[in-house]
């Protein structure tokens, strides 16, 4: 499947220029990640919850779309963006306030920075990574009406998982 894709995508930046590696993990988590290199891990609770090579196929289009739409170093820029924009109200708090009331206040501005700003922007580079993941895989001749299938199966599997507003993805309902 990874061949596959990588084969009719050859014309996209990233995809010749990129060593990419594909390891299996023999774990029954259903899990899926690239690492900037290029290095794809796929858990084999990914692989058995996929249906069939369609199915497959969009989650590895997801992954090489992180890579390919470097997501990985936009993450790690808005993350050392947001710290330097923290540094103003952490300052003016461990100025003005006791030690205690400081932490807790840096702990709570902290959270509200993460679900206010870090969260959002983490299920926009998902859903782009979705899109992309589609497009790759249709240009392969996958059959990416199966990834809806995927997804609601997904949701059926993780009920009782947080709600959307604390998680890094978006639901596997609205990725239909």
């Amino acid at each position: 499947v990874v061949n596959s894709l990588l084969g009719a995508n050859k014309d996209v930046v990233y995809i010749s220029k990129i060593p990419w590696k594909l390891t299996v993990v023999n774990k029954p988590v259903v899990n899926a990640f690239v690492m900037v290199d290029g290095h794809i891990i796929v858990f084999s609770g990914m692989i058995d919850l996929c249906q069939n090579t369609d199915q497959l196929a969009a989650v590895l289009g997801h992954e090489l779309s992180h890579v390919i739409l470097e997501h990985i170093p936009e993450k790690i820029s808005n993350a050392h963006l947001l710290s330097i924009i923290m540094m103003i109200p952490l300052l003016v708090i461990f100025t003005i306030f006791p030690l205690a009331k400081a932490v807790l206040l840096e702990s709570l501005l902290s959270h509200l920075a993460q679900l206010a700003i870090t969260l959002p922007f983490s299920r926009k580079l998902e859903v782009e990574a979705d899109e992309v993941g589609m497009l790759l895989a249709a240009r392969a001749c996958f059959d990416v009406r199966e990834a809806s299938k995927l997804w609601e199966r997904m949701a059926k599997k993780s009920k009782g998982e947080p709600p959307v507003f604390l998680s890094t993805h978006p639901s596997h309902e609205s990725r239909k």
